[in-house]
């Protein structure tokens, strides 16, 4: 499930750094990397947790911010960023309620949206 992080992390960073040096293939580099990523992609999306959910997705989007393809951005608009903010909904309802268990073991008892919040932007920001 690691796998899915890194390579979708590469990916961002090959485009990046394809805007540094172009020609030099990273283009290609980073769609192949997040070819390979996609394929581990449902394997994070049957864990039990959101976090781990949401914080892929947000990799997702920020790797089509990059990509120079305007595909990548409308399959963002139209599944990745409405199934964030749904799951941060219900994780926020969850938490309202107090129903927080089935968050579990990746968010910890009594932790508060505030902090998620300020990581997902964190990620988001980086």
């Amino acid at each position: 499930m690691e796998r899915v992080f890194v390579q979708i992390v590469y990916a961002i960073g090959s485009l990046s750094y394809n805007v540094l040096q172009p020609g030099q293939n990273h283009s290609k580099r980073a769609a192949d990397m997040y070819s390979s990523a996609l394929a581990y992609y449902p394997y994070v999306m049957a864990e039990a947790s959101a976090i781990l959910q949401i914080q892929a997705s947000i990799l997702m989007i920020i790797y089509s911010l990059h990509c120079p393809s305007s595909g990548e951005i409308s399959i963002s608009v139209s599944s990745i960023v409405p199934f964030c903010s749904a799951t941060l909904a219900e994780i926020q309802n969850r938490i309202s309620s107090g129903l927080d268990s089935t968050l579990g073991d990746t968010m910890g008892r009594g932790a508060n949206l505030n902090e998620l919040m300020f990581i997902t932007c964190y990620m988001l920001n980086e």
